[in-house]
């Protein structure tokens, strides 16, 4: 039997970030193993706790760790880094992954502007470092377009209740409709109980976005609350294929040092940025009608003689507060229901079909295709929620 190499996670398993890492390596582990994984935190991750270890054969840490591990233990023994470095920086020989806070700050702002936003807020809950860290990444996305963000920190030295009143006040005195990115899924759900107290509608006046798709935090309130998901399973499985290449000595033996940013998957589109956010009560209304009559086939034909208005006008409408067509936000409002549909359950094709308005299950296999560049199966197969979004 060969040697089965003794691997160290030193994540902790409270929070959701590190048991989703950790399940991305436990699912490369059981696809590329066997490892023997041990989780040795009852503590603190101190000095004499590494010591105490014994042999290992290598080590996947958090980033604010890496320097601790290496300086204990030596630069011999394999260690991957992952997550968002703290104040301690990572050694520059040690792999890094973690992830690209640009891009999850891009595309959530663009989840946005889908919907017609123009104005934005970002609300950093505690934990004020990783907050910062994306509430920056977001203020840069915003400067192209020329977009002002009103910013909100809790305040630390100060009763709870004193900041949720300061809170509240600032979410009251938004202009609306505001979308409000906010820096963790738990922060998400602060906002849209600051909202349900003061009765400002979610998603119509404030529309709220997470960061993490922590579905405990997502799915147990409501509204349920979109998220970003930035692909954690896929991090810790990347980790882990990176300390397996160190294990194995591939490469010569060797493993490039250094940082390597990983993209967000998606954003998880949920009730608390459902919602189309325009001034003019035109479009409103016909993007209400769009989702209202979506299953029985509604096109440009029906829509404008149901508004009683010109088709001209409906256009011009659109392209300018949506910068699409009517045509182009119909088939928009399709691919989203189809997609949703894939993702959630188990609906036949035929049933999906007949959701977004069309009949025949071929004729929606093209259509899906066309605006994709997947079947609706291959798309299921890819992204299904139960499924370690981006592990290949």
């Amino acid at each position: 039997m060969k040697n089965v190499p003794r691997v160290v996670l030193g994540l902790g398993l409270t929070a959701a970030w590190g048991r989703r890492v950790t399940r991305g390596i436990m699912t490369y582990a059981e696809r590329h193993g066997p490892w023997d994984c041990e989780l040795p935190l009852t503590g603190p991750f101190t000095a004499d706790t590494l010591r105490r270890l014994g042999k290992v054969h290598g080590l996947i840490v958090p980033s604010d760790l890496a320097a601790l591990v290496t300086t204990t233990l030596g630069r011999n023994v394999p260690v991957v880094a992952v997550g968002t470095t703290g104040p301690s920086a990572v050694p520059k020989h040690l792999p890094h992954l973690y992830e690209n806070h640009a891009e999850i700050a891009k595309m959530a702002l663009e989840h946005f502007l889908e919907r017609g936003f123009r104005n934005f807020a970002y609300y950093a809950f505690r934990g004020y470092y990783m907050a910062k860290i994306h509430g920056n990444a977001f203020l840069n996305a915003l400067q192209p377009h020329q977009f002002q963000c009103s910013w909100f920190k809790k305040e630390e030295g100060i009763r709870e209740a004193a900041n949720d009143l300061k809170m509240n006040e600032w979410v009251r005195k938004l202009p609306k409709p505001v979308a409000i990115l906010a820096s963790w899924d738990g922060a998400a759900r602060e906002v849209t109980m600051a909202c349900k107290k003061m009765k400002i509608d979610v998603p119509e006046q404030v529309a709220v976005l997470g960061i993490g798709n922590d579905e405990y935090q997502c799915l147990f309130c409501s509204p349920h609350l979109s998220s970003v998901d930035t692909g954690l399973e896929r991090l810790g499985y990347e980790a882990a294929q990176t300390l397996d290449n160190m294990l194995r000595k591939k490469e010569g033996g060797k493993v490039k040092g250094g940082p390597v940013l990983l993209p967000p998957i998606r954003v998880v589109t949920r009730q608390s940025t459902d919602v189309i956010a325009v001034n003019d009560e035109r479009v409103a209304a016909a993007i209400r009608n769009i989702h209202d009559h979506l299953s029985t086939g509604i096109n440009v034909k029906q829509l404008v003689r149901e508004l009683s208005i010109g088709r001209r006008t409906l256009e011009l409408a659109f392209e300018k507060h949506l910068g699409r067509t009517v045509y182009d936000e119909i088939v928009r409002t399709q691919i989203a229901r189809a997609s949703q549909l894939l993702e959630d359950g188990n609906l036949s094709v035929a049933k999906i079909a007949q959701h977004c308005g069309i009949q025949q299950p071929s004729h929606f296999c093209a259509f899906f295709k066309k605006h994709t560049g997947t079947t609706p199966l291959e798309y299921r197969s890819r992204n299904q929620r139960q499924r370690y979004q981006g592990i290949p």
